[in-house]
């Protein structure tokens, strides 16, 4: 099992470290969005567009072409985000955390200001998971990092028993 950039959080208990992320790596235009996000309260599917468009730099490492180019793809729905913590059964935590997991790999981002790094590297611990966080990567490294990202996941998967 690879779990990439996993929202770790909620299964470790782990604080976030986002805001040290910030401080220390985040450029303007990431930190302006990271201001959007604990300040939008969008109510409409065309605010939620907009304000999800707003929020885009705060998901990736740097700002480029690239990375302004990945977040224009695809549709994104308020009903969805509303939905994606929702109807969680009260002992999910501790069923994961007793659940005998397959071999995993967890790939994260050095930078990600979405899920931070320290609940990253937790979650990796919890379930006796393999570890390999990509340097000036945010949220998306397959489009941010794609080659370190393509080598930490086919040298893993070459090495399966």
């Amino acid at each position: 099992m690879a779990l990439v950039t996993p929202p770790a959080t909620w299964l470790t208990g782990t604080p976030s470290d986002i805001e040290s992320i910030a401080a220390e790596h985040a450029e303007r235009e990431a930190l302006d969005a990271l201001i959007a996000m604990s300040t939008d309260e969008p109510s409409t599917e065309s605010d939620f567009r907009e304000s999800f468009r707003r929020q885009a730099p705060a998901s990736y490492a740097h700002w480029t072409p690239t990375e302004q180019a990945h977040a224009d793809v695809g549709a994104v729905s308020l009903a969805a985000a509303s939905a994606w913590f929702t109807d969680i059964p009260d002992d999910a935590v501790e069923r994961i955390r007793t659940m005998r997991s397959p071999r995993s790999l967890v790939i994260g981002g050095d930078q990600d200001l979405l899920t931070g790094v320290q609940p990253v590297r937790d979650y990796a611990a919890l379930l006796s998971a393999d570890l390999a966080l990509i340097a000036d990567c945010g949220h998306y490294p397959w489009i941010e990092q794609p080659a370190p990202f393509r080598h930490y996941l086919t040298t893993w998967l070459s090495t399966r028993p």
